[in-house]
């Protein structure tokens, strides 16, 4: 029996113990470590497509219903590719630190911050599924490239003789470039419309527009680099109420950095990436422009935050790969209505400030069969209390992608 078919026969056994996979990649299991080049870093730097060209990928979801897709064709001087995501899950959430990647499969017309509340312009309809394309140019040692995207969402019954529905169409364009092999940029246009009708008569029409940069570079260096982050978004808001006659209106602010080494390893082909990363976030809402004394302006700061991740290739065919992120963040309200802001975990300070702390790690393992990978990320519980068969009694993997490179 020779290596190859070992290896496969190996990845098909461990595959078998799939259950409950939900929107995969590689970098999840490196707890969305920025630092870590992945092929997903073409969802952010759409330039990138021309290192990663000639890649078909899938990520598979808890259920038909979620997923995506990524295909890149190309040559050394242009690339071009499509990407179909389908998310119906909401993958802001305050721990995200760095580029969110489940804010791309499934809420296009959102922000993909650590601050979701705030930073996370949100027309209450929910994440759009959208298809979109990507091109690549090279010129001399630098990149070019452009993603554009789209997406539509649409809820509807009708009870009797009248109709109700929610729909949402989003639009999205990136513009990047990609100066030597060290620096990426990245400029982002988000565009979203909604209507809701109850009854056959408008409720409320919304729009949201926002900006997005982003930032990603590596100081010169073969085995020890110093990497860097940032990202800036600012988002607005407006919504048309039709009962009252009035707007809901909303800026959104937020900027974030990070900075650390990355290391590569010749010793078991490792990787290793840690930063320290700060953010702040506010955002200035008016739930009713008619009326007086109703402003509303929340606060985040996250200070300090840390990362740090590492891969090693423990077989030439098998890789280990974990995270860990903590991430402490003062959350302040003022309220011209005087309302109490409530604190994670019950209490409350009117005016003043809140306190939140997280922690949370990632674990995992790829499997490469010549130009094929497989990468799943594991269940806490089957790292801490071991399999069903020896007692335990949770699945092998949460989230599971496949690629082919040809």
């Amino acid at each position: 029996m020779t290596k190859l078919t070992k290896s496969l026969i190996v990845g098909i056994v461990i595959a078998l113990f799939v259950a409950d996979p939900a929107l995969a990649d590689r970098r999840n299991s490196l707890a969305n470590n920025i630092l870590i080049t992945d092929q997903d870093d073409v969802f952010h730097f759409p330039q990138l497509a021309l290192d990663y060209r000639n890649l078909i990928s899938f990520d598979w979801g808890a259920n038909e219903g979620e997923g995506s897709g990524m295909l890149l064709l190309g040559n050394s001087q242009m690339a071009y590719g499509l990407f179909i995501n389908r998310s119906d899950g909401n993958g802001n959430t305050a721990a995200d630190v760095g580029f969110n990647r489940d804010y791309e499969l499934g809420n296009l017309g959102r922000r993909g911050t650590p601050f979701a509340e705030l930073a996370g312009a949100n027309l209450g309809l929910g994440p759009q599924n959208f298809a979109d394309a990507v091109l690549a140019i090279k010129s001399g040692p630098n990149k070019f490239g452009f993603r554009l995207g789209i997406g539509h969402r649409l809820d509807f019954n009708e009870p009797g003789d009248n109709e109700d529905s929610n729909a949402v169409t989003t639009l999205k364009l990136t513009a990047g470039g990609s100066f030597g092999r060290n620096m990426d940029l990245a400029a982002d246009i988000n565009y979203a419309a909604s209507a809701s009708i109850v009854g056959g008569e408008d409720v409320a029409q919304g729009t949201v527009f926002g900006l997005d940069a982003k930032l990603r570079g590596f100081g010169l260096g073969s085995k020890y680099r110093l990497g860097y982050f940032g990202m800036l978004s600012v988002a607005s808001q407006t919504i048309h109420v039709e009962a009252g006659d009035f707007n809901e209106i909303r800026l959104d602010f937020a900027l974030q950095g990070g900075l650390g080494p990355v290391y590569k390893l010749d010793t078991m082909k490792a990787t290793i990436a840690a930063y320290a990363t700060v953010g702040f976030a506010s955002s200035s809402q008016e739930p009713n422009d008619d009326a007086d004394d109703d402003e509303r302006a929340p606060q985040k700061l996250l200070f300090p935050g840390f990362k740090m991740s590492g891969e090693w290739e423990l077989l030439k065919w098998l890789i280990f790969r974990t995270g860990m992120e903590y991430t402490y963040v003062f959350d302040t309200y003022t309220d011209n209505a005087d309302n109490v802001r409530q604190c994670r975990g019950g209490g409350g300070a009117e005016a003043g400030a809140c306190e939140d702390q997280q922690f949370g790690w990632n674990a995992g393992f790829g499997i490469i069969v010549d130009k094929f990978r497989f990468d799943g990320s594991l269940q806490h519980g089957w790292l801490t209390a071991g399999p069903d068969v020896i007692g335990g009694d949770s699945a092998l993997w949460t989230m599971l992608s496949g690629s082919y490179s040809f």
